[in-house]
């Protein structure tokens, strides 16, 4: 059995408190973005803040453990965003020199997506969504030595649509979610590709995924604790090719902290992995060595967020389907201008306007600057008015 551990490694550009009694005279950067912990809409999620506090708590810790396995053959995977390298250019540059390091290894795959983390596949026109991949890639060669040859959506979105343009953009593979509504019968242990194309097209192992991510440190879990040796045994156990765990980087340290012994977790895993024969590789060497079993037909896009694995989490309610099509149709004419706009298409926007409940809300508010999702949706709102005055539309 093969393993791929790939990290989502994100940072948005959270948003100021901004109203019609905002300076409108300040450079729209500086009007919009919480990059001041003393002039923020809420002062632990400002950017500087948060950046800082996930660097001490999970970038260099965390980069440094997978640096070590690196350093002696061992693959790994890491997606990262655009605005993750730009916020550690601006507030901890020690995360960047380190993420650096570990890509100086030769023995990690960084995935391609939009630089911006944003839901441009979703557009009408795909025309953004090629400039945004295409700025990623730039920013990959440009920071890392490297050029991309698997894709890796905004929030795991895929359709028929989206892997048709992924493909054309020269990628060979794209990881999606496992969900089964799309698999229907078959595990997501094997590779499958788009319909109508030979674009491979690699599963997320959610539960695998999700019992690191969300369940490691939930003490009325049955499992609980999760130990690295354990957890091995679960993977050794699995039948198929091959298995990939995405989850959140900032799971280790910063979501689960350091307390509750997920940092040993990784630094332990890789050696419970060898000593039960699972290898340790990346999405690229998983489609060099296996055939794709089957097509796969994905009329409907799917995510994987929340229990839907669907779109609603950005969607989903006439809140954020009001917000993503003014988004979507603003027309900027001049560079400055449409580096905001593109900004201001992190997913993230759209995440803090969601109204689910149950556990799916209890995520969202925890990730969330605003006090509901109506202060989040005025807040985006009188933004994007500004934005559009600006630009003379």
């Amino acid at each position: 059995m093969d393993i791929a551990m790939c990290f989502h490694v994100h940072q948005p550009f959270r948003l100021r408190r901004f109203s019609i009694f905002s300076d409108v005279n300040l450079p729209p950067e500086r009007a919009y973005f919480d990059n001041d912990p003393e002039n923020s809409l809420n002062p632990i999620y400002s950017n500087k803040t948060v950046f800082q506090r996930a660097t001490k708590e999970c970038y260099l810790p965390a980069t440094n453990i997978i640096l070590e396995h690196a350093n002696v053959g061992r693959k790994f995977c890491y997606s990262v965003t655009g605005t993750w390298v730009e916020s550690a250019m601006r507030f901890g540059q020690e995360a960047l020199d380190i993420m650096q390091s570990v890509a100086s290894t030769g023995n990690v795959e960084f995935l391609g997506e939009t630089y911006f983390h944003s839901l441009a596949g979703l557009y009408n026109d795909l025309s953004e969504f090629d400039e945004q991949v295409n700025m990623h890639k730039e920013m990959l060669r440009e920071f890392f030595d490297y050029k991309p040859r698997v894709f890796r959506n905004t929030e795991l979105i895929y359709d028929n649509r989206i892997g048709e343009r992924v493909e054309s953009l020269g990628f060979k593979a794209q990881v999606i979610e496992g969900a089964e509504k799309v698999l229907g019968w078959r595990a997501p242990t094997y590779v499958y590709k788009r319909k109508g194309g030979d674009l491979r097209l690699l599963t997320r192992h959610y539960r695998l995924s999700d019992d690191i991510g969300f369940r490691f440190s939930n003490q009325s879990w049955s499992e609980w604790p999760l130990t690295a040796d354990k957890y091995a045994d679960w993977v050794s156990n699995v039948p198929g090719e091959y298995i990939l765990v995405y989850v959140d980087y900032e799971t280790f340290g910063e979501h689960h902290k350091r307390e509750t012994g997920i940092l040993e977790f990784l630094r332990h895993l890789p050696d419970e992995l060898e000593k039960r024969g699972v290898r340790l590789v990346t999405p690229s060497e998983i489609i060099k060595k296996h055939e794709p079993k089957d097509e796969l037909d994905v009329p409907e896009p799917i995510s994987w967020a929340d229990v839907d694995r669907d779109v609603s989490t950005w969607l989903g309610n006439p809140l954020q389907q009001y917000a993503f099509k003014k988004l979507q149709s603003l027309r900027l004419n001049t560079n400055r201008l449409k580096r905001i706009w593109r900004l201001l298409q992190t997913s993230d926007h759209l995440y803090y306007l969601s109204k689910k409940t149950g556990m799916d809300g209890w995520v969202h508010q925890y990730f969330s600057p605003y006090n509901s999702p109506y202060d989040a949706f005025i807040n985006f709102m009188n933004i994007l008015d500004d934005l559009k005055r600006r630009s003379g539309n």
